[in-house]
């Protein structure tokens, strides 16, 4: 199989594993984040490594998007150990409420150091989340916008989370939720704990009292169970200006929703919660459970096969080939610097990087070969580029009033160019018999003394670089073609290459 045919072919598989070659760059940029934040030693990051690549074959969820949770979990402060323990946990609770695994893994690391707990709770509070998500008319974002109000204040007090999440229940089953549930219950705590003249007139009339015989402060379940009760002896009337004397003017909507749950939803929703154990599993097998799932859970399969792939040898052999990209394009910096920005830098770099980028691809075996076709586009793709600048010079310089370059007229693009100047000068030399679009002979280049006018050794030096730049420009084609339409640019690279 000629060179051309091979890099075309192997570009045109290697763009149906292209995701494969990103999503293992951004998962490994992730997991250097991870090493970053944590401080993980290198046997703890492999570990880190290995159980985000595991959650990313055993869950609907990635590696990268699993990295993403670990490294929210690092910026909590939480050792590895502790981060593997809890990742599941936290991942069920993704997969239950549909949100994303990174939002779903700040909010429980925040909420937790609010309410002191450690990292071995995170399970047990991603159940509770899960619970009070299903029995009342909240979700687990809409919680994480109450908690960043709440959950400082309602932590110090003592308060433990089942508690506070069953006064964001009721208040989310009148309305009230998210960052104005946040600011109403931290409101209320507030005036409790330190109550302004109106709200002890409101807790002397209620007979409330927030701290026990031995001045501890009362669970947040038995204060609330008080305020009902107290609100079941006053008029509507009366309800409300206790209500705002309690919790004042912008926060009594967020109290009257608690007092008004009847009692059956109240207690079913604290019964929810107090029995919330595996409820963030539960609810993810069952949202699972279905074709999406099926192909979700297969995705994650296809994404722990190709980290498979990637790790080692694979990623090694790509980083070296990237590399060496790089290493092209910084001398060609260097070369513009001592030759200027002229013909010389610039075939230089074309040529140059062709044979050692294909070089280097051809190295490649099996696998290997097929991966490495991404990068190679992505190098190939900074060379077409320049060499659309080379020929746009070109073209300038050798533009004349009475006669045109045969091939490279009214081209628009580069590979309508390359494929024209082909098609007419091949290494300095006119095609025989090629016709014009209207029938004629192709004009031939007039003779000059002296070994050719500066006219055609400039054509010379486009044919040159013109089959490179056709591989080049075909790999690209294939790059930028949208699904649909890759396997006829898998056909034009290879017919504009053979051709």
């Amino acid at each position: 199989m000629g060179t051309g045919m091979q890099m075309a072919g192997a570009a045109g598989i290697g763009f149906g594993v292209y995701d494969a070659i990103k999503g293992y760059m951004d998962f490994e940029k992730e997991m250097s984040a991870v090493k970053a934040i944590s401080g993980a030693t290198e046997e703890e990051f492999q570990q880190l490594t290995d159980t985000a690549m595991k959650m990313g074959a055993d869950t609907k969820f990635s590696a990268t998007e699993s990295a993403k949770a670990l490294e929210y979990m690092g910026m909590a402060g939480w050792k590895t150990d502790e981060m593997i323990a809890g990742l599941p946990g936290v991942m069920n609770l993704a997969a239950a409420s549909g949100e994303d695994l990174g939002r779903v893994s700040d909010i429980v690391t925040d909420a937790m150091t609010s309410f002191k707990l450690s990292a071995s709770d995170a399970v047990m509070f991603s159940d509770v989340l899960a619970a009070t998500a299903t029995s009342s008319n909240t979700n687990v974002g809409k919680m994480g916008y109450t908690f960043q109000y709440v959950a400082p204040l309602a932590g110090a007090l003592g308060y433990t989370i089942q508690d506070t999440a069953l006064a964001i229940g009721a208040m989310a089953d009148a309305g009230i939720k998210g960052e104005q549930a946040g600011t109403s219950l931290r409101a209320l705590l507030t005036r409790l704990s330190s109550p302004t003249k109106d709200s002890a007139n409101a807790m002397a009339k209620l007979g409330l009292s927030i701290t026990d015989s031995a001045g501890k402060m009362r669970p947040l379940r038995d204060i609330l169970s008080d305020i009902r009760k107290g609100f079941k002896n006053l008029t509507p009337a009366e309800q409300a200006q206790v209500a705002a004397d309690l919790a004042g003017q912008d926060a009594m909507s967020g109290l009257l929703g608690i007092v008004n749950e009847t009692d059956d939803k109240y207690n079913s929703l604290a019964e929810s919660i107090d029995k919330s154990a595996g409820a963030a599993k539960r609810m993810a097998d069952i949202r699972m459970d279905n074709l999406a799932g099926d192909l979700e859970y297969l995705s994650g399969d296809w994404d722990a096969f190709t980290m498979s792939l990637m790790k080692g040898a694979a990623s090694t052999g790509l980083r070296g080939f990237v590399q060496e990209a790089d290493k092209l394009l910084s001398n060609f910096s260097g070369n513009v610097e001592v030759n200027g920005l002229g013909i010389r830098s610039i075939l230089s770099l074309i040529g140059d990087s062709i044979k050692d980028l294909k070089d280097k691809f051809l190295a490649f075996d099996g696998i290997g070969s097929i991966l490495a076709g991404g990068a190679l586009v992505f190098g190939l793709t900074k060379i077409v580029n320049l060499s659309r600048r080379a020929y746009d010079y070109l073209k300038n310089l050798t533009k004349a009033p009475s006669s045109t370059i045969p091939g490279a007229g009214g081209s628009s693009g580069v590979g309508d160019m390359i494929v024209q100047a082909r098609t007419v000068i091949v290494n300095g030399s006119t095609t025989p018999g090629e016709t014009t679009p209207g029938g004629k002979p192709s004009p031939q280049p007039l003779p000059t003394p002296g070994g050719g006018s500066r006219l055609g050794r400039l054509s010379r030096l486009a044919g040159r670089f013109g089959l490179g730049l056709t591989l080049a420009s075909g790999a690209l084609d294939i790059a930028m073609a949208g699904e649909d339409q890759r396997g006829q640019a898998v056909g034009g690279a290879v017919g504009s290459t053979i051709g």
